[in-house]
């Protein structure tokens, strides 16, 4: 705005009001504001831009005319007021002041007017326009400079392949790129809806907080970290997160800028990575137990091998071609040689060689090298002591995938004395010859069947034994590993690999059954998939299979995804368990009809024989002594068989019940089964004086009643069988990590140890009747009850020593 204008301007509105106050009516309360709120705005107006664009080149002018404006808004708001308040000498006084400010703005006005117009301000004016110009021209270059600069950085940011975001310290968004928004698989609105927080995985929530807390705090700057977010389509995306903290000049956070790279075909990697790890892992876990035993056939054939290896007649090494180290030889070079093995593994092969032979040694290894092997070659061995050794070398090369010899396996044989009878012999006919080409011959097929034999123990080394299965749920393809195929008769590309495949093999009767627990352990991987079925072969045959597998892999719902298993034909097993059983049922049914036999006849026998006691005794009772002594003896023989034969039946009685009886186990203690003994055994106990030492015994789960007759017999027995002295009889128990041990030791008449195990089958005895009562039916019952209740019985003696009696009882 130009000084002119600002005076016509000022004077405009000077005449103005003084129009408008020659209007003294009450409908010009509304100009009167109007124009108060004109002027007072005017000069806040003019202030405030010549304050910011700096135009004091006229400073007076510029606040006289202010001051002007100023004075017409208070006359108008005191014309407003007047109409109320009598305000007469305030209006005038104030017009004083308006007319002697609007006096001396004209002045001003003027003088400044007329300096502008001459040459030399012009010329001035002129330099400070240009000024300036130059001021201006140069803000707009630094502000296109500027512009440019942001739009750099603008195009950086929303063209970058890397997912780029500003956040609020609290984490809301503030601006994204599209790099980012895409790989969260979320439009810009959509992303700018949320915060950070809320599509992070919540297990990293913990993570993501404890990262903000020390950039807020000041403990770092930045940070990288590997993170997850929750895709839109709900899967999980695994991203490589920046994280820097920008602070302004006063060290207060401004915001968070973030960055991001998709990294979840790498995490994907190494999950596969960890599976393929647990696959093996869990196929070595389930494969234990055969390679255990594999294992354990291996090294007995390892240590067979070796000892054929060790004791050969022949001296064997090993050497390495390029250095001509020693890497292996037997105890027979060692022996010969009077070497030890550190002596000789690690040195040079020639320096063995007796000096006056290593220039042939050196040949023979020449010719090993180009061919590949040494055949019959004839040199000098010297041993530890220096005598000397003749030998004759054959050596076989190995072979890397390349082609180039690493080492050779070499035998030495022992010569001298063939040798001593060369130079003896010269003048031997053609026989002799074709008998050592003969010999030299059967050395070559000699070694071929050592190397046929190596060859065989490591391919046995590297053999699994079983086969293998793996199941991709999803597409339904299957494979199986070649034994399997090698089982069912099949070749590989006969068949598809799929599940059908597998159940069309599969026998109807076991499909059911195996589908039910198929599909319990795909809802609960804990509930095992182990299973025996029948597989239909190409000759229509049915083969055993015992298989087991395991749910390997899952998606994000927990679905499985992926099974692998092993399988191993078990048919001879099946075969054998079923010739098993077939035999245990027969001897089963055996059993049960010999024991029901044995009581029906011993119950049917029980009425003749009462028959035969009760005239018996009446015999005796009436003709007792009046008949001969003939007579007599007669009677008593039959008495004495009725009563034998009584006894014989009640024993068998009771061997037949305790096969039958129900066994009631309990926690029984042992001690208190024996009292019980003693105490019925009371009388015989005092009348033959015997001595019964009971040292501590367990409590085992029992029947009591049952292991009451165990020990009343063995009791029983020890009585019976004790020296003239007085008997002693010595219970004791010792224990295992499965059983407990219970020992009856008497210092009787003893058993001849050939007939230990004869008294413990039904009616044996060892002594006649005359001697020693007894049916031999009582140990056989011991024999019984011990082994119902999951133990065994034995006896150890020799005669005139006493007898030890054990049993076992499982704890």
């Amino acid at each position: 705005m130009t000084l002119l204008n600002i005076f016509f301007l000022s004077y405009y509105l000077l005449f103005a009001n003084l129009s408008i106050q020659l209007e003294q009516f009450p409908f010009t309360i509304i100009p009167d504001i109007a124009i108060a709120l004109v002027f007072g705005s005017s000069a806040f107006l003019i202030g405030y831009i010549a304050y910011c664009h700096q135009f004091f080149s006229h400073p007076k002018l510029f606040t006289l005319f202010i001051a002007l404006l100023v004075t017409f808004s208070l006359i108008s708001i005191l014309d407003i007021a007047s109409l109320y308040i009598p305000l007469a000498r305030v209006q005038g006084g104030i017009k004083l002041l308006s007319a002697a400010i609007a006096i001396w703005t004209t002045r001003e006005f003027i003088a400044n007017t007329l300096q502008t117009l001459s040459p030399s301000h012009r010329t001035s004016s002129a330099n400070k326009s240009q000024l300036v110009n130059q001021e201006n021209e140069g803000s707009r270059q630094q502000e296109s400079v500027w512009w440019e600069n942001q739009q750099t950085l603008n195009n950086i940011f929303e063209y970058s392949l890397i997912g780029k975001a500003i956040l609020t310290p609290d984490e809301d968004w503030i601006r994204v790129n599209p790099a980012f928004y895409k790989i969260l698989g979320y439009s810009e609105a959509d992303l700018l809806q949320t915060n950070l927080r809320n599509i992070t995985y919540p297990e990293d929530l913990a993570a993501d907080q404890h990262y903000r807390d020390q950039l807020l705090s000041g403990e770092i700057s930045a940070c990288r970290v590997e993170k997850r977010y929750c895709h839109k389509q709900g899967h999980i995306v695994w991203v490589s997160l920046s994280l820097s903290l920008v602070r302004d000049s006063m060290g207060q956070p401004l915001y968070l800028i973030a960055e991001i790279d998709n990294i979840s075909e790498h995490k994907q990697v190494e999950t596969d990575l960890k599976l393929i790890i647990g696959q093996l892992n869990l196929a070595i876990k389930d494969r234990s137990s055969e390679l255990d035993t594999a294992y354990s056939n291996l090294k007995k054939s390892a240590a067979q091998y070796q000892d054929l290896y060790d004791n050969a007649p022949d001296m064997y090494l090993s050497v390495d071609v390029d250095s001509t180290k020693i890497l292996r030889c037997n105890q027979t070079l060692m022996k010969e040689l009077g070497y030890s093995y550190p002596e000789l593994v690690g040195r040079s092969v020639l320096d063995l060689y007796h000096p006056d032979s290593r220039s042939d040694a050196k040949e023979s290894f020449q010719t090993f090298l180009e061919k590949g092997e040494v055949r019959n070659g004839n040199l000098l061995v010297q041993r530890k002591d220096g005598t000397t050794l003749n030998v004759s070398l054959n050596a076989q090369g190995f072979r890397d995938q390349q082609g180039k010899l690493k080492y050779s396996r070499s035998s030495w044989r022992d010569i001298s004395e063939r040798k001593r009878l060369e130079n003896q012999l010269k003048q031997m006919n053609a026989e002799l010859e074709e008998r050592v080409k003969n010999r030299t011959l059967a050395l070559q097929i000699a070694v071929q069947s050592l190397k046929e034999s190596e060859s065989r123990l490591e391919l046995a080394l590297e053999a699994s034994g079983d086969g293998w299965w793996d199941w991709n749920i999803l597409t339904d393809e299957t494979s199986w590993s070649t034994q399997f195929y090698q089982i069912l008769g099949y070749e590989l590309e006969e068949l598809p690999s799929s599940f059908k495949t597998w159940q069309s093999w599969t026998h109807p009767d076991d499909l059911l059954r195996i589908k039910t627990l198929l599909k319990k352990h795909l809802q609960d991987p804990s509930i095992p998939y182990v299973f025996d079925y029948r597989v239909r072969t190409k000759s229509e045959q049915w083969k055993w299979i015992s298989a087991m597998g395991k749910v390997v892999a899952w998606n994000d719902q927990g679905e499985p995804l992926r099974m692998v298993g092993m399988h191993h034909d078990i048919s001879e097993r099946k075969q054998a368990e079923q010739e098993l059983q077939r035999i245990n049922s027969e001897l089963i049914r055996s059993n049960q009809e010999l024991g029901h036999f044995a009581y029906v006849a011993s119950h049917d026998l029980q009425e003749p024989l009462r028959k035969i006691g009760s005239f018996t005794d009446l015999l005796a009772d009436r003709y007792q002594g009046q008949l001969d002594e003939t007579a007599d003896r007669y009677i008593r023989y039959i008495t004495d068989g009725a009563m034998r034969m009584q006894g014989l039946i009640d024993d068998l009685l009771n061997y037949s019940r305790v096969g039958r009886a129900e066994l009631k186990v309990q926690p029984t203690a042992l001690s208190s089964i024996l009292e019980k003994v003693k105490s019925d055994l009371e009388k015989v106990i005092e009348k033959r004086q015997v001595e019964i030492i009971i040292d501590s015994l367990p409590t085992v789960a029992v029947d009591p009643v049952l292991m009451g007759q165990v020990f009343q017999n063995l009791i029983s027995n020890a009585i019976k069988y004790c020296q003239a002295d007085r008997p002693r009889i010595y219970i004791r128990a010792t224990q295992d990590q499965k059983f407990w041990t219970i020992s009856v030791q008497d210092n009787g008449i003893g058993i001849n140890p050939q007939f230990t195990d004869r008294i413990f089958v039904i009616f044996q005895r060892l002594h006649h009747r005359e001697e020693y009562s007894g049916t031999g039916i009582g140990l056989a019952i011991c024999k019984k009850l011990v082994e119902r209740h999951g133990g065994q019985i034995w006896v150890d003696s020799e005669e005139g020593k006493g007898a030890n009696f054990s049993f076992t009882l499982p704890k």
